[in-house]
């Protein structure tokens, strides 16, 4: 039969037909779906794609524009070993030129999480992990992944500089553990607490084969209160604490070694009756030189004891050597014309990128000549005593002596480094040294180190005072306690009285207790169930509050996103969303555009312009957008913001400026505050009439007379200064657990103040009631 016969048939028989070309439509379709189920997904910078897994390469990263490929990976073609230990998809990252590089600088692969494996805000129970190779049962966790939450979920993020198969690995779930946490307590003891800060080392912590009942420090020091320093190194920083360091690189320079040593000055203040011996390990080292030496106020640290520090930085984590001398390089090849074992080649390899990705992000803040090693000091403190120890060997028997590699890495010389840190890095003028025999990563076991330890501080052992109650606590200090600990307070005259002339003649003196009692300042009035909320806000005759997922007021989102610098204004609200800067006045929510900006402090839209505040070396810089972002002024300090109210305020670490105008006007200086052994160190401030309140680093209050040019110091150690509010005539001054109450009638502070028992995230007030937010709720007060 000839086929136009065959067609005229069919054409007879419409049933047949329309069966046929339902099962060819079928066919097709089958086909398509399993192509692009199939195919790889090619994610270029920023895109976001239905696979949970993306690739954002930030620019610098290659030397030419870069895309990757995601694909997912059946578990069949894994090791059943390692296909057990994931959880979820795992997919294969590649290259989609096929050229495998190392990245100059790393890039970022975010993985949405499903939902069952996000249990909050304060729980860091995922990893993002990588396997080398499908064939072998080896796979590589991303040290410094972080959690986040955005409009489309939760996720993981990690800081890479290649890229291979990748996949989840969830943990006991548990809420994150930070800050200062107990080893051991001793009763009744006159030696100070052992304080330890570790590296990526957990080792350092002294357990002995991973038995929590072996612990060498203990058996060291049995007289001893032992505590260590919690942070996450290598672990993976939790939304909570994420949501705390952005918050704090608004205001500061972006480092996680400086956000951790701000936090660990605070411990070491508020548990100023505490003596402390610190014994430091790495970057755990440079945060503990950066909390006692930016921090003259923290007075209760006998002894520094650095373990292989970093000091000028080193070159084990620089990207740039990695990739251009090892990745991908043949071992042979590379040991051959350096001179080497291919042994000690293949050595390099693993513990070179061992280290540097165990520490993330981290890793540009000690690199060689890094703006953060910068801000330590030359000289040690003299008040502290120092011992610098570090080791004389790499580890796996590495040594590149008397070849070229020992121009690019020095740390690994067997006699001038340990593996890590050279010893000319760790050397500090003044301070007393010891070499130890090992690495990096067991120097410390080393039974001269722990001779020489003991001898140490047998030495700046001091006289011991006749023992009373309160100067001596029988408890050791609690990680998570809310309530600053201050010793009793002694009278102190101000530097200045405040004169300030009301009616007619008559002159009136500012008045700071030195003595104060706790006491209920405030009336409850009701509790909001605002659980979940991160901070809070009352403009335009109502609160605002901040999710996860974006900014609210009555229980409707008014925008979504990662919501950044909030300000109130006279008409409405002034927000960063998602990168985007936006103001809402009430009735609609209006895009302003794109903040596309480095070092940015803080955002402000005003009716008087854009504007933006700036880090640049060590001033900031106050830049207004007109037809594209112009410098407006320079200013002295090394963080600042924009302080609402009535005038706006913009206040650095070292100046306050009256803003109101749209223009600067300066109105305080720090170099014109002259308080002995003090350093004066603005933190915030608030302008009533005359009156200038200004909260100092150093945990006291200045209030300054714009008018006389005159101020009064006070209330040192017992007030924390986080922020000022203007309610009826008093100035309340809120902490993270108190609130102080100034009278702007008898222009007196209050003896007294009101003490809370959960932490204070954020306060607010409508000029009548107060709003306090807590980690649950916002309770409502009036005051009394």
């Amino acid at each position: 039969m000839k086929f136009s016969e065959l067609f005229l048939t069919i054409l007879r028989r419409r049933l047949l037909l329309i069966t046929l070309l339902a099962a060819l439509a079928f066919f097709v379709s089958l086909m398509l779906w399993r192509f692009y189920s199939t195919r790889p997904k090619i994610v270029k910078k920023g895109e976001e794609t239905a696979v949970p897994l993306t690739v954002v390469v930030p620019d610098g990263s290659y030397s030419t524009q870069k895309a990757f490929a995601v694909k997912r990976v059946s578990r069949d073609s894994l090791s059943p070993t390692i296909a057990n230990i994931f959880v979820g998809d795992l997919y294969e990252v590649s290259p989609s030129d096929g050229v495998d590089e190392f990245a100059m600088k790393p890039i970022r692969i975010v993985y949405r999480l499903p939902k069952d494996l996000y249990l909050g805000a304060d729980y860091a129970n995922v990893r993002l992990a990588y396997i080398p190779d499908p064939k072998q049962p080896i796979y590589r966790v991303f040290g410094g992944t972080n959690m986040g939450f955005d409009d489309r979920g939760a996720y993981i993020e990690a800081h890479a500089f290649h890229t291979s198969i990748v996949g989840l690995i969830a943990d006991v779930p548990e809420k994150q553990k930070l800050g200062l946490q107990l080893l051991i307590e001793r009763e009744r003891t006159i030696e100070p607490v052992l304080l330890l800060i570790p590296d990526v080392d957990r080792g350092f912590l002294g357990f002995v084969n991973s038995s929590q009942a072996t612990n060498f420090w203990i058996e060291l020091f049995p007289d001893r209160t032992i505590m260590y320093y919690e942070y996450p190194l290598a672990g993976t920083r939790s939304v909570s604490y994420m949501n705390s360091f952005r918050s704090f690189a608004q205001r500061n320079m972006p480092s996680y070694l400086l956000f951790e040593a701000e936090k660990l000055a605070m411990e070491l203040v508020r548990l100023k009756n505490f003596e402390f011996d610190i014994v430091a390990h790495g970057v755990g080292a440079i945060i503990a030189r950066l909390a006692v030496e930016l921090h003259p106020e923290v007075k209760n640290v006998r002894s520094l004891i650095l373990v292989s520090p970093p000091n000028r930085g080193t070159n084990v984590v620089n990207p740039l050597y990695y990739g251009a001398l090892l990745y991908r390089k043949d071992s042979q090849v590379v040991a051959n014309n350096f001179g080497l074992d291919r042994f000690v080649v293949d050595a390099m390899k693993s513990h070179l990128l061992h280290y540097l990705e165990a520490l993330g992000p981290v890793y540009s803040e000690i690199l060689t000549g890094s703006d953060l090693l910068k801000k330590l000091d030359k000289t040690v403190r003299k008040d502290v005593r120092y011992l610098v120890a570090v080791g004389n060997s790499p580890p796996a028997s590495i040594d590149v002596a008397g070849t070229q590699l020992e121009i690019f890495y020095p740390e690994l010389v067997k006699g001038k480094g340990d593996g890590v840190v050279s010893h000319e890095s760790a050397t500090i003028e003044g301070a007393d040294k010891i070499v130890l025999n090992g690495s990096f990563f067991d120097c410390y076991l080393d039974p001269a180190f722990h001779a020489k330890l003991k001898d140490f501080l047998a030495q700046t052992r001091v006289e011991i005072p006749s023992y009373r109650e309160e100067t001596y606590p029988e408890r050791a200090p609690q990680a998570q306690q809310t309530e600053r600990i201050v010793k009793p307070a002694t009278e102190t005259k101000s530097p200045t009285q405040v004169e300030t002339k009301g009616e007619g003649t008559v002159q009136s003196r500012v008045s700071l207790p030195v003595r104060f009692e706790r006491s209920q300042l405030l009336t409850k009035l009701e509790t909001l169930n605002l659980k979940g909320a991160r901070s809070i806000h009352f403009a335009l005759g109502k609160l605002f509050y901040v999710l996860e997922d974006g900014l609210y007021s009555d229980g409707k989102r008014v925008q979504p996103g990662t919501i950044r610098y909030v300000h109130v204004l006279n008409d409405g609200i002034s927000f960063v969303a998602n990168d985007r800067l936006y103001r809402f006045s009430g009735s609609k929510v209006t895009d302003l555009g794109r903040i596309d900006l480095a070092g940015v402090e803080d955002v402000l839209a005003t009716d008087g312009g854009i504007f933006a505040l700036l880090r640049s070396n060590e001033s900031l810089v106050l830049a207004r957008w007109e037809n594209g972002w112009k410098q407006v002024q320079i200013l002295s300090g090394v963080y600042g913001k924009f302080i609402d109210g009535s005038p706006l305020l913009l206040m650095t670490n070292r100046e306050i400026y009256d803003f109101s105008a749209g223009n600067l006007r300066k109105l305080l200086d720090s170099s014109k505050i002259k308080i002995e052994g003090r350093s004066v160190d603005f933190k915030s401030c608030l302008m009533a009439s005359d009156l200038l309140f200004v909260g100092l680093r150093g945990y006291s209050l200045l209030v300054y007379n714009l008018r006389t040019g005159t101020y009064t110091w006070g209330a040192e150690g017992w007030i924390d200064p986080e922020v000022f509010l203007s309610l009826k005539n008093t100035v309340l001054i809120a902490g993270t657990s108190t609130i102080f109450a100034f009278d702007l009638q008898r222009l007196s502070l209050r003896s007294s103040y009101q003490s809370f028992s959960e932490r204070m995230n954020a306060i607010t007030t409508d000029g009548e009631k107060l709003y306090v937010l807590t980690e649950s709720r916002v309770e409502v007060y009036k005051l009394k």
